[in-house]
C-alpha cells in the first residue's frame, strides 16, 4: 500500500515560485504502477458488484463466436467470459502484474 501511495504521490502536480505557474512531475509509470496492484485490483473486481453488474451488462454486446480481442484486460474478469464463448480470446495489456493474475 505504501508503493501504492508512494506511486500516485509522484503523479500530483507541484507549484513552483510565486509566479503561479505549475509542472508536471516526470511522467506517470502507469505500468509500475499496476504491476504493483494487480493482486489486490482483481480481488477488488470480483467482490465489488459494480464490477460483476458492469461484466454482465456488456457480454450481451458482444460476438458469441469467433475471435476477441480485449485491450487493457486487467486481471481478467471480463476475458474469462469471453473465453468460454469464443474460438480465441485475447488480452493486451501493459501490466505484466495484470496479465500474470489474468492467466
Amino acid at each position: 500500500m505504501r508503493q501504492i501511495r508512494r506511486l500516485a504521490k509522484r503523479r500530483r502536480q507541484v507549484q513552483v515560485g510565486g509566479n503561479g505557474k505549475s509542472m508536471n512531475t516526470p511522467p506517470f509509470d502507469y505500468t509500475r504502477f499496476y504491476d504493483a496492484i494487480a493482486p489486490a485490483y482483481g480481488l477488488g473486481q470480483m467482490l465489488l458488484p459494480v464490477w460483476r453488474g458492469y461484466t454482465e451488462s456488456v457480454l450481451p454486446w458482444l460476438p458469441t463466436q469467433g475471435r476477441t480481442l480485449e485491450i487493457g484486460p486487467g486481471p481478467g474478469v471480463l476475458l474469462t467470459k469471453l473465453a468460454r464463448r469464443s474460438q480465441l480470446a485475447v488480452g493486451l495489456d501493459l501490466s505484466a502484474g495484470m496479465l500474470r493474475e489474468c492467466r
